[in-house]
């Protein structure tokens, strides 16, 4: 047996073996994109109780008054504004003893409240790579495998089929089993492109598991977390100790100052606020684009 006709074996069975577990990611993660219309869709009592959405910079204000008044010792407060896509606020916020997630009338500032007890559109975002409802951890893990052995089944069919880009050209109809594999290498060779990027860059996102070694070693038991707050977020310069500042600067100061849209069509989506109400607090805001249904 040669090294093509191994590559073929491990081609058949490592596709046989992850089929429909990739089938099922994808379908998800497709699905996923649109979780903010069906959670909208999932919550209808608490919709309906906005009459209109008011200006982003009320909608935040609102919001920020809300977790001032309830969240005050939070270690971090995140605010998505209402939208059209989402026409509510969604508050949450983080503290010793756990998060927590309300959403909110933006008119009023009332949480709304009860709603269905629905994950949503949030249900195939978690199945897409957590495989919910396994715990996050083991959920991820399989995913992350899956995505190994389906690359390995992309570079193995490469190989198996030497003849490629004239495969691609050829297809023999009402040949039966004949014609099914020559449909399987025309679809093959379109979708290859598309199929390694998403199995890679799907597999880079969950690389903390599969090779957890570098971050132990680096940052001790508690390496994916610090390693991802230095990721995501960037070290502000400390006020200075001589400084009689002991709060945050008001909210309402920054507000007022930013657009609610950008010269490019960016609109306020998100703000957040770390270490609310001391010195050192941080609040960053974040737009994005109404017309693009991925995160910017």
């Amino acid at each position: 047996m040669n090294f093509r006709q191994i590559q073929a074996i491990v081609h058949s069975w490592f596709g046989i073996v992850v089929l429909w577990g990739i089938f099922f990611i994808f379908f998800t993660g497709s699905v996923a994109y649109f979780r903010t219309e069906l959670n909208v869709w999932a919550q209808p009592e608490a919709m309906s109780r906005i009459q209109h959405i008011p200006s982003t910079q009320q909608s935040a204000q609102i919001a920020f008054n809300y977790l001032n008044q309830n969240a005050e010792d939070a270690k971090r407060w995140r605010v998505t504004v209402a939208n059209e896509r989402m026409p509510v606020n969604l508050l949450q916020w983080q503290d010793e003893n756990g998060r927590y997630q309300q959403l909110q009338n933006p008119l009023t500032g009332e949480l709304l409240n009860p709603v269905h007890d629905t994950l949503g559109g949030d249900l195939f975002f978690k199945l897409h790579y957590t495989l919910y409802p396994l715990p996050s951890k083991i959920g991820s893990f399989i995913v992350a495998i899956i995505s190994i052995i389906f690359l390995i089944s992309l570079i193995s069919g490469i190989i198996t089929h030497k003849k490629i880009i004239k495969e691609f050209f050829v297809f023999r109809s009402y040949k039966g089993q004949r014609s099914l594999l020559d449909l399987h290498h025309i679809t093959g060779i379109v979708t290859f492109p598309f199929y390694l990027i998403m199995g890679f860059t799907g597999l880079l996102i969950l690389f903390y598991l599969v090779l957890p070694w570098g971050l132990s070693q680096h940052y001790g038991k508690a390496g994916i977390p610090q390693f991802y707050n230095e990721m995501q977020y960037i070290e502000m310069a400390k006020p200075s100790t001589s400084s009689s500042s002991t709060t945050m600067q008001p909210f309402k100061k920054f507000i007022e100052q930013l657009p609610a849209q950008t010269q490019t069509g960016a609109f306020l989506d998100k703000f957040e606020v770390r270490k609310p109400n001391k010195a050192d607090a941080v609040i960053s805001f974040e737009y994005n684009y109404k017309n693009i249904i991925t995160l910017n």
